[in-house]
């Protein structure tokens, strides 16, 4: 994602820290499964119609 990307950037740059952007990383990972998620339920019904 490119939030992830953005917050690495930021990481290295020393504009953040790990522990201020650990929450951020964690809440990215909920989001993907979200999506992930969404896209299969709406594959399978485009399927059955």
């Amino acid at each position: 994602m490119e939030v992830e990307t953005q917050l690495i950037i930021a990481e290295r740059l020393g504009y953040v820290d790990k522990a201020a952007v650990a929450p951020a990383f964690q809440d990215c990972d909920e989001i993907k499964r979200m999506l992930h998620g969404l896209a299969e339920s709406l594959t399978e019904m485009s399927a059955k119609n």
